[in-house]
């Protein structure tokens, strides 16, 4: 599954399927109208088209990408969250669509189907202010990580004066397009600046992804100077805000304003070959 070109009212969805059935009959199945829904909600967050099909065991078929409007905001809130937090998470697919074997008359056929996939499991407790699951108290967002870090020269005219790599694992078939995400950096309450992860696709597997940053970098060595001598600083991260050409998307906007994760970073790894070297290291 495929969700890309998010915008505040829209999305882009795609997806693959397989059909299996013991039947003996093989009938075509019609395009219909499927609408997703959670499970027992009776207002749907989406709804495609799917194509005409051959129904033989193993029929593989493709829904090409469609613009599809979110006819629930609140649903498909509550459907992002399920998608990024879960280990495992169920939808439903609803629709009617006509059926015909060989001679036969063509009838009328009515699709429920529970369908059940891989989450990215980040954060199952954002579910317990939206009542989708039980909180379960555990964070997985710790598999976010940093894999490099550092201050450059000067500052470029969006402010970035920090730039690195971050890796973050989607363990699901799906691929999300999340837009350009802005996090929040503090160190025990006192901002230290924020990091964008600009056009952020998460695709199956791992994903390394570009990190543009504005540190307040004499707040980080005031900081250092006055409690943490080693240089390695416990920085929380807080979501803020996704946006995709300009324009906010709620649904990612409520998931990132839950998230929330800590990492060490070494600051004196960061300053390696920065202006601001020397003085930090004289100072301290």
């Amino acid at each position: 599954m495929s969700i890309e070109n998010p915008g505040p009212e829209s999305v882009t969805f795609s997806f693959d399927q397989t059909l299996y059935t013991s039947s003996k009959y093989h009938p075509t199945l019609y395009p219909f109208n499927a609408s997703f829904y959670l499970l027992d909600s009776q207002m749907p967050f989406a709804s495609i088209q799917t194509p005409q099909i051959q129904a033989t065991n193993g029929t593989k078929s493709t829904v090409p990408p469609q613009q599809v409007n979110i006819t629930h905001m609140d649903e498909f809130t509550k459907y992002v969250l399920l998608a990024l937090a879960s280990e495992e998470f169920t939808v439903a697919l609803r629709g009617e669509g006509d059926l015909k074997q060989g001679s036969l008359p063509k009838t009328s056929v009515d699709y429920d189907k529970n369908i059940t996939m891989k989450g990215l499991s980040f954060v199952s407790s954002w579910l317990r202010e939206y009542e989708i699951l039980p909180f379960t108290g555990f964070n997985r967002l710790s598999a976010f990580a940093l894999q490099s870090f550092h201050v450059i020269n000067g500052t470029e005219p969006d402010g970035t004066n920090a730039i690195g790599t971050a890796s973050i694992p989607n363990p699901t078939v799906m691929t999300i397009d999340l837009g350009n995400v802005t996090l929040a950096m503090s160190v025990n309450g006192t901002p230290i600046g924020t990091a964008t992860l600009p056009n952020l696709t998460l695709k199956p597997g791992d994903n390394l992804v570009d990190m543009r940053a504005e540190v307040y970098q004499l707040v980080v060595v005031g900081i250092v100077l006055e409690s943490y001598h080693d240089g390695i600083l416990p920085v929380d991260v807080a979501g803020n805000t996704s946006t995709y050409d300009g324009m906010q998307l709620p649904y990612y906007n409520a998931m990132l304003a839950a998230t929330k994760l800590r990492l060490d970073l070494n600051v004196f790894d960061a300053l390696k070959g920065s202006n601001l070297t020397e003085r930090a290291v004289e100072m301290l």
